[in-house]
């Protein structure tokens, strides 16, 4: 088994380390010469790589899945922001997991098809920047497993008064959805909800709203 990891910051490693891996889990430096420097945004705490965002938007039941119209227009901001901050970082280099189908659909539409958003996109950005929008990846957990993006955005959509996590109740896919990140990872959930669930008080010491 190995018992040192190499391709995320230090940061982002920590909680799952401590969470699923009794803390045995080493940090070493990237074998790539990759450098875990943050890119600029406004959506991250200054001096970390990792950001925990507090709401309370509600989710939406859709065709048997699940959606969070907050969740998605956080996401988009944060996009527009990466982009706008960081000249050199491109669209395929950033990575968004949503745990439900519905999620992935409504985020791909207003990223690509919602034509306000993209007029707004288009004047923030630019035409050369706007470009790099189609090239962002959005899938399930399961869509990244084994795989790794440079900037990762989790969009966690659960925020109900009925205290029902779903996804976070699963360690195996929730471990893959925070690990899938090398430079930044940003995650987003109602602290709210989580305060109904077994694990809130080490999630909150390593993602601090």
């Amino acid at each position: 088994m190995l018992d040192t990891q190499y391709r995320m910051h230090p940061d982002i490693s920590s909680f799952p380390n401590r969470a699923f891996y009794a803390s045995a889990l080493k940090d070493g430096p990237p074998r790539d010469g990759t450098n875990f420097d943050p890119p600029r945004t406004s959506f991250l705490m200054p001096g970390s790589n990792v950001t925990f965002l507090d709401h309370d938007h509600p989710e939406t039941s859709e065709s048997s899945s699940l959606a969070n119209y907050g969740d998605a227009t956080i996401v988009c901001n944060i996009i527009a922001d990466l982009l706008y901050h960081n000249p050199n970082l491109r669209g395929d280099q950033i990575g968004i997991i949503a745990p439900y189908t519905a999620q992935v659909r409504l985020i791909l539409k207003q990223l690509l098809d919602d034509v306000p958003r993209q007029e707004a996109f288009l004047d923030i950005l630019g035409p050369e920047r706007f470009m790099e929008l189609e090239k962002i990846e959005i899938k399930t957990v399961d869509g990244f497993q084994g795989r790794e993006k440079e900037v990762m955005i989790v969009s966690m959509v659960r925020s109900n008064p009925g205290g029902w996590v779903g996804f976070l109740g699963d360690w195996r896919r929730l471990n893959v959805a925070l690990t899938r990140a090398r430079r930044v990872g940003t995650l987003f959930q109602s602290t709210r909800l989580m305060l109904m669930t077994g694990f809130v008080d080490c999630w909150i010491s390593y993602y601090p709203c």
